[in-house]
Protein backbone atom coordinates (compact mmCIF):
# COMPACT_ATOMS: atom_id res chain seq x y z
CA UNK A 1 0.00 0.00 0.00
CA UNK A 2 1.45 3.39 -0.76
CA UNK A 3 1.71 6.02 1.63
CA UNK A 4 -1.12 8.69 -0.19
CA UNK A 5 -3.40 5.47 -0.07
CA UNK A 6 -2.63 4.89 3.54
CA UNK A 7 -3.18 8.39 4.51
CA UNK A 8 -6.24 8.51 2.45
CA UNK A 9 -7.62 5.23 3.88
CA UNK A 10 -7.25 7.59 7.86
CA UNK A 11 -8.44 10.35 6.25
CA UNK A 12 -5.37 12.48 6.10
CA UNK A 13 -4.17 14.16 2.84
CA UNK A 14 -0.69 14.80 1.76
CA UNK A 15 0.33 18.68 2.09
CA UNK A 16 1.26 20.24 -1.21
CA UNK A 17 4.42 20.85 -2.15
CA UNK A 18 6.10 24.19 -1.84
CA UNK A 19 6.60 24.76 -5.45
CA UNK A 20 2.88 23.52 -6.00
CA UNK A 21 1.46 25.69 -3.55
CA UNK A 22 3.42 28.48 -5.06
CA UNK A 23 2.00 27.50 -8.55
CA UNK A 24 -1.59 27.84 -6.98
CA UNK A 25 -1.25 31.21 -5.74
CA UNK A 26 0.19 32.37 -9.14
CA UNK A 27 -2.17 31.10 -11.25
CA UNK A 28 -4.64 32.32 -9.08
CA UNK A 29 -3.41 35.62 -9.03
CA UNK A 30 -2.91 35.54 -12.39
CA UNK A 31 -6.97 34.90 -13.28
CA UNK A 32 -7.60 37.32 -10.71
CA UNK A 33 -5.96 40.21 -12.63
CA UNK A 34 -7.25 39.10 -15.88
CA UNK A 35 -10.74 39.19 -14.18
CA UNK A 36 -9.92 42.66 -12.96
CA UNK A 37 -8.36 43.63 -16.08
CA UNK A 38 -11.98 42.69 -17.92
CA UNK A 39 -14.21 44.04 -15.65
CA UNK A 40 -12.66 47.49 -16.34
CA UNK A 41 -11.99 47.41 -19.84
CA UNK A 42 -15.77 46.55 -20.05
CA UNK A 43 -16.57 49.79 -18.03
CA UNK A 44 -14.48 51.93 -19.74
CA UNK A 45 -16.18 50.73 -23.13
CA UNK A 46 -19.71 51.66 -21.41
CA UNK A 47 -18.51 54.78 -20.01
CA UNK A 48 -16.47 55.60 -23.83
CA UNK A 49 -19.68 55.33 -25.95
CA UNK A 50 -22.08 56.91 -23.04
CA UNK A 51 -19.54 60.21 -23.53
CA UNK A 52 -18.46 59.28 -27.34
CA UNK A 53 -14.82 59.62 -25.84
CA UNK A 54 -11.67 58.35 -28.02
CA UNK A 55 -9.52 55.47 -26.57
CA UNK A 56 -6.65 56.62 -24.48
CA UNK A 57 -2.97 56.41 -26.25
CA UNK A 58 -1.40 57.52 -22.96
CA UNK A 59 -0.48 54.04 -21.69
CA UNK A 60 1.38 53.66 -25.00
CA UNK A 61 3.05 56.96 -24.66
CA UNK A 62 4.10 56.27 -21.51
CA UNK A 63 5.12 52.25 -22.26
CA UNK A 64 6.43 53.85 -25.39
CA UNK A 65 8.92 55.86 -23.61
CA UNK A 66 10.01 53.35 -21.33
CA UNK A 67 10.46 50.91 -23.85
CA UNK A 68 11.78 52.61 -26.56
CA UNK A 69 8.71 51.39 -28.50
CA UNK A 70 7.45 54.02 -31.54
CA UNK A 71 4.67 53.11 -33.40
CA UNK A 72 4.71 53.14 -37.21
CA UNK A 73 0.97 54.44 -37.00
CA UNK A 74 -2.31 55.09 -35.30
CA UNK A 75 -3.66 51.92 -36.12
CA UNK A 76 -0.17 50.41 -34.34
CA UNK A 77 -0.10 52.91 -31.68
CA UNK A 78 -3.83 51.58 -30.56
CA UNK A 79 -2.61 48.18 -30.33
CA UNK A 80 -0.11 49.04 -28.36
CA UNK A 81 -2.11 50.78 -26.23
CA UNK A 82 -4.51 47.78 -25.39
CA UNK A 83 -1.55 45.29 -25.23
CA UNK A 84 -0.01 47.69 -22.28
CA UNK A 85 -3.20 47.59 -20.90
CA UNK A 86 -3.86 44.02 -20.56
CA UNK A 87 -0.41 43.41 -19.58
CA UNK A 88 -0.22 45.78 -16.73
CA UNK A 89 -3.80 45.61 -15.43
CA UNK A 90 -2.46 41.51 -15.50
CA UNK A 91 0.67 42.19 -13.60
CA UNK A 92 -0.99 43.73 -10.89
CA UNK A 93 -1.54 39.86 -9.83
CA UNK A 94 2.33 39.51 -9.38
CA UNK A 95 2.90 39.93 -5.88
CA UNK A 96 5.07 36.57 -5.92
CA UNK A 97 6.94 37.84 -3.00
CA UNK A 98 3.41 37.64 -0.72
CA UNK A 99 2.57 34.51 -2.62
CA UNK A 100 5.91 32.90 -1.80
CA UNK A 101 5.46 34.02 2.05
CA UNK A 102 1.68 32.65 2.08
CA UNK A 103 2.27 29.16 0.34
CA UNK A 104 5.29 28.79 2.86
CA UNK A 105 2.91 29.26 5.25
CA UNK A 106 2.95 32.70 6.66
CA UNK A 107 0.79 35.63 5.78
CA UNK A 108 2.83 37.67 4.47
CA UNK A 109 1.31 40.92 5.69
CA UNK A 110 3.45 42.27 8.32
CA UNK A 111 6.78 42.47 5.82
CA UNK A 112 5.47 43.22 3.07
CA UNK A 113 2.97 45.60 3.05
CA UNK A 114 3.17 49.52 3.25
CA UNK A 115 3.36 51.17 5.80
CA UNK A 116 4.16 48.22 8.26
CA UNK A 117 1.85 47.02 10.92
CA UNK A 118 2.26 48.34 14.07
CA UNK A 119 -0.41 46.33 15.74
CA UNK A 120 0.65 42.02 17.28
CA UNK A 121 -2.00 41.10 14.37
CA UNK A 122 -1.52 42.57 11.18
Amino acid sequence: MRATELLGAVGLRRRPSLLNRIATHVGKGIVAGLAGTVAISISQMIEMRISRRKPSTTPADAAGKVLGVKPRDEAGKARFANAVHWAYGTAWAWRAPRWVVRAAGGSGRRWLTWPPCRRSRC
